[in-house]
């Protein structure tokens, strides 16, 4: 398999037809959908189960070249810095939380995780007017950066959050870790009552969580999957104006870049937090 769905590049050739012009920079929005089932209809093309992913399944962006449907091209400023451009697909991602959380004016908000997609759902959940947003981040260089992208208060662990804002004081906690965490009982011990959580992370296995606290709260769960087109328009073509408007702010979160042939230097620089790293991007031009 050829990996990577996160893509941002320069288009090199079209084929017949095709309205898009060689030279144009683009954002790739990685889902090939049927386009004719009930979902693809209903502007959910994240759940056509006819679908596929480029990066999984598809070959993806870690080569040279990728040859995408012109239906997937996003089309981003000539200006527009290669390291920010790569980050439209994860703030696309965090638009899709803030959407499906029905994050708005006023809302208070919790981030679990301070990964790219964390990070950035600071940027999603300010951007449609939340009051205030914390977040919890376990290392030092990820709550540096999630001061510098607006956050109101930054804590080393969701116990301290918790601790901090108490259980009856956040309107919506969007949880961004995913995997074999304990992030969504994280979530029901700080939302309010009646709150809502959004999940957004991955989970690869069964998640816990606490019946009793979540029954009494009597709170709602939502996952958020991918990107779609439903909810107030596409997910990905207002993650790639946010990128466009917040390039400056949201550059850092590139820590570190490698060429193509150092792929392997990458994904070890990825995996190890003692560098620092939050989104390592490929450069396959070098």
């Amino acid at each position: 398999m050829q990996p990577g769905h996160e893509i941002a590049g320069v288009v090199e050739a079209v084929g017949d037809g095709a309205s898009v012009a060689p030279g144009s920079h683009v954002a790739v929005e990685p889902i090939v959908a049927c386009g004719d089932c009930v979902h693809c209809l209903a502007l959910r093309p994240n759940l056509c189960s006819m679908g596929e992913m480029i990066g999984f399944g598809l070959p993806g962006g870690l080569a040279e070249y990728v040859d995408v449907p012109e239906e997937t091209l996003h089309e981003l400023p000539a200006e527009l810095s290669t390291s920010a451009a790569g980050l439209s697909e994860p703030m696309a991602v965090g638009v899709r939380g803030a959407r499906i959380g029905q994050l708005g004016p006023g809302d208070r908000v919790g981030i679990v995780g301070a990964g790219t997609i964390g990070l950035l759902s600071i940027v999603t959940a300010k951007e449609v007017g939340a009051a205030e947003v914390v977040i919890a981040a376990r290392h030092s260089h990820q709550q540096e950066l999630a001061r510098s992208l607006g956050a109101d208060e930054v804590f080393a662990a969701s116990e301290e959050l918790i601790d901090a804002v108490g259980p009856e004081h956040l309107d919506v906690v969007v949880e961004t870790v995913g995997g074999h965490a304990d992030t969504l009982a994280e979530a029901v011990a700080m939302v309010r009552r009646g709150g809502r959580i959004v999940v957004v992370g991955v989970f690869t296995g069964v998640v816990a969580l606490p019946g009793m606290p979540f029954f009494v709260k009597e709170l709602t769960v939502a996952a958020s999957n991918c990107y779609a087109r439903d909810l107030g328009g596409s997910d990905f073509s207002r993650g790639v104006e946010l990128v466009a408007s917040h390039a400056a702010l949201i550059e850092p979160l590139v820590t570190h870049t490698f060429a193509l042939d150092d792929v392997v230097a990458a994904f070890s620089v990825s995996g190890d937090k003692a560098t620092r790293s939050v989104k390592v991007h490929i450069r396959p031009l070098g």
